[in-house]
């Protein structure tokens, strides 16, 4: 019987979507960009760092190891009939869904080869040089799923948002991360709640990333001198087109010692055992600045040892290209 009502329950078919011209030229204009970004980092993989700097840093090789699956990706575009009306749009989101899954993936990926004397191996090789590749390198990744999910959703990205509801969403974010690993959640004291507060125009999920990870760093020092985790929002004193995000821990402070290690990816003071999703491998607080980069702001950290830290971070109000609105800063690192 079930076997039988279930054909009653078929899906409907899915509608074909009609291969216009501007889709085409939409399309073009894509693959071009990816072809450029995936050039941009093969060079990257192969010129920006000395052959014996990346055969005496594994950590380096667990990156430059992705260079065959990006030019997989490179061939797919190049030489692929996509600027074609027979190549059906279905097929074309399909690709573009599967560079996305795999540019989602590509941390994973570099983060499940590392070991802890890779991390010792680079903090003691590490350099201004070592330090652009990993910026160059990450700006490009998410220049790309930029670029990829700007194709596949309809609604635009960068787009003007309430700061206050991006802040309520970063501390839902955060709470519920924590609880599901098991962390303990802090106290949030929003110290302007009542008042009106600038918008940021911003990537919003780019910006809940930047929240949590500066959150889950304040937990634990602010939970250990039973203090909130203090959060201003407000207009930047010195540049009205930009909006302040304040997060302040309490906490203790750190030795003035670690302030530069802490820009450095890749480094941290957590061992294998400690590993886990939310912690150990050192990319929170350099990825928060390609992040805040990204969306044309910029982070700064303020230390006072025995005291606590405090973290400022600056988003623009509005549009800073008014011809372009929608574009965020795309630059690309060769």
């Amino acid at each position: 019987m079930f076997q039988r009502l279930s054909g009653f329950f078929k899906k409907a078919p899915v509608p074909i979507i009609k291969v216009t011209p501007e889709l085409l030229l939409k399309r073009e204009t894509l693959c071009n960009d990816l072809q450029q970004i995936y050039e941009t980092q093969l060079n990257l993989f192969a010129n920006a760092l000395p052959p014996d700097t990346v055969k005496n840093v594994p950590l380096i090789e667990h990156y430059t190891s992705l260079a065959d699956e990006y030019k997989r990706h490179l061939s797919e575009i190049k030489n692929g009939n996509y600027i074609s009306k027979e190549f059906t749009e279905e097929l074309f989101v399909d690709l573009i869904n599967k560079q996305l899954d795999y540019t989602v993936s590509e941390l994973e990926i570099i983060n499940s080869k590392i070991q802890h004397s890779d991390l010792k191996n680079l903090d003691e090789a590490y350099d201004k040089d070592i330090d652009r590749f990993f910026t160059d390198y990450h700006k490009n990744r998410i220049s790309k799923s930029y670029l990829l999910k700007t194709y596949l959703y309809p609604d635009p990205l960068l787009t003007s948002q309430n700061s206050r509801l991006l802040l309520d969403e970063a501390i839902k974010t955060t709470s519920k991360m924590l609880s599901l690993n098991d962390y303990p959640i802090p106290k949030f004291n929003i110290m302007n709640s009542h008042s009106e507060v600038p918008s940021a125009y911003c990537i919003s999920a780019h910006v809940v990333h930047i929240m949590f990870e500066l959150f889950k760093n304040a937990t634990i020092p602010s939970m250990v001198r039973n203090q909130p985790i203090q959060i201003g929002i407000y207009s930047d004193v010195n540049n009205p087109d930009l909006v302040v995000f304040e997060i302040k821990d309490n906490g203790g402070g750190m030795p003035n010692s670690m302030l530069k290690k802490i820009w450095q990816f890749h480094y941290t003071t957590s061992n294998d055992n400690d590993r886990d999703v939310i912690h150990g491998f050192g990319m929170g607080l350099p990825l928060c600045k390609v992040f805040a980069e990204f969306n044309y702001g910029s982070i700064k950290l303020v230390n006072i040892e025995d005291h606590g830290v405090t973290v400022y971070l600056k988003l623009p109000t509005h549009a800073t290209n008014p011809e372009k609105p929608s574009e965020p800063a795309l630059d690309l690192y060769e």
